[in-house]
């Protein structure tokens, strides 16, 4: 009853991936969501869309909603334009395709990867767990797992609170990964010191640094953005892909044309990744639908800004937040068809097998303009060689429950992937109730 009531329907955390395009094809392009302290304006226009992220300065990140991410220290999603650039370009260092060289828990893998690239610390698959379960949350890998399955908590509670004599035990492990995960970051930063010491003479003392706290607070922000968006893709792809054995033979079929049976430790970018545009395909198309981000506000200030949309100028005042609405204009029929709502992947690969470059302002899951995601061409990478790995010689079934039809299954699973946790990121609510198979494929 409740629901159909705007003042609810709108008002939840999941309300965009339960509405997709349907408010702005009842309500146009633009339409606002007005309550008693502020005025959202919600923008699915891919023109507007792409004026209102190049504007930065006039339609600016509200870093009022983003403090909460400074467990550590302020970083790139927290401080003003100004400050932006050099963090910027501190973080963006690390994160490029070549540090993929060093290239089932989608979470554990996402985690692997990251930790090798970006802090020199590598795991085996089998071995994380295991390597730092006799240290408790004290080892590297442990730490971070544990901050990363408390995320929320951690930008919701002081620190300071986690050791205090009353707090509960989960409080205290939390406490603790987080003291321990900053001890070894900054083991990391003595080790990066002690060699830029030995480099400082081909490197330019021009240029401002970072704060011990700047690079502590950035750092654990790559893991939260670096980590989870690319293990959640990955395991919204796999569900996926369950469900649909028609394009795993698809993806199979292009992964073997590509690496044949070359091991993985030979595959490398320039060889490898640009020629596998199907396990892409299925990372974009399960971005298209689950993205990370299902919208990213920003804000007018002091000033009314002016907006071009339909032929029309319409007028912003101040002190509203513009809100373009990126999972609904991924989603919206106008721009994708009829099967816009469909799992599709081969919607990305053309009759001459090129990959399809979208509408500009209809597919953004990293963003756009000059603050886009600096890991977006580091996280294709990982997803594609992840997922070229598994589906090369395997195929992935779910389980029915007892007693479970297969009409049931699919109903089961569909449901799954429209049900999210309310976390800081798009991610499955019950995802441990999708129970997967994973068979070697016979047609070798």
């Amino acid at each position: 009853m409740l629901r159909s009531l705007n003042l609810t329907r709108y008002g939840s955390r999941d309300w965009h991936l339960r509405e997709k395009a349907q408010a702005h094809i009842k309500y146009g392009d633009t339409w606002a969501l007005v309550t008693p302290g502020q005025i959202w304006l919600n923008v699915a226009n891919p023109e507007a869309i792409v004026d209102i992220f190049q504007r930065r300065t006039q339609f600016t990140r509200p870093v009022e909603l983003y403090q909460m991410l400074n467990v550590f220290g302020r970083n790139v999603s927290t401080v003003c334009w100004v400050e932006w650039k050099s963090h910027r370009r501190i973080i963006s260092a690390p994160f490029n395709e070549l540090g993929e060289q060093h290239c089932m828990d989608t979470r554990t893998v996402s985690l692997n990867v990251l930790a090798a690239t970006g802090f020199s610390r590598s795991y085996r698959f089998s071995e994380s767990r295991a390597s730092d379960e006799h240290d408790g949350v004290s080892g590297y890998w442990a730490a971070l797992m544990t901050l990363m399955d408390n995320s929320l908590f951690m930008q919701l509670v002081l620190r300071a609170t986690c050791s205090l004599p009353f707090a509960p035990a989960l409080w205290g492990k939390i406490g603790e990964a987080a003291d321990n995960f900053k001890d070894h970051l900054a083991s990391s930063l003595l080790r990066a010191s002690e060699e830029y010491s030995h480099e400082k003479q081909s490197i330019s003392t021009n240029s401002k640094g970072l704060t011990i706290d700047e690079l502590l607070g950035n750092i654990y922000l790559i893991n939260i953005a670096g980590h989870d968006t690319t293990a959640n893709t990955l395991a919204y792809s796999v569900v996926n892909l369950a469900m649909r054995p028609d394009v795993q033979n698809w993806l199979s079929e292009e992964i073997k044309a590509v690496v044949g049976d070359d091991p993985s430790e030979t595959w490398n970018y320039e060889s490898t990744f640009k020629h596998l545009k199907r396990p892409l395909a299925i990372m974009y198309e399960t971005l298209r639908l689950f993205p990370p981000i299902m919208a990213m506000p920003k804000f007018t200030g002091d000033q009314h800004q002016s907006l071009f949309i339909n032929d029309s100028i319409i007028t912003i005042p101040s002190n509203v937040y513009v809100v373009p609405s990126l999972l609904a204009v991924q989603s919206h029929p106008s721009y994708w068809g009829e099967d816009a709502l469909e799992w599709k992947p081969s919607r990305w690969i053309d009759a001459d097998n090129g990959f399809v470059v979208p509408r500009k302002g209809t597919y953004l899951p990293w963003s756009d303009g000059a603050q886009n995601c600096p890991g977006k061409k580091f996280s294709q990478v990982t997803f594609v060689a992840v997922v070229a790995s598994l589906f090369r010689f395997h195929r992935v079934h779910p389980l029915c429950a007892d007693g479970e039809s297969d009409e049931e299954l699919k109903a089961r699973l569909h449901k799954t992937v429209e049900e999210i946790s309310h976390g800081v990121l798009l991610r499955m609510k019950d995802a441990d109730s999708v129970r997967l198979s994973w068979t070697l494929h016979t047609d070798l």
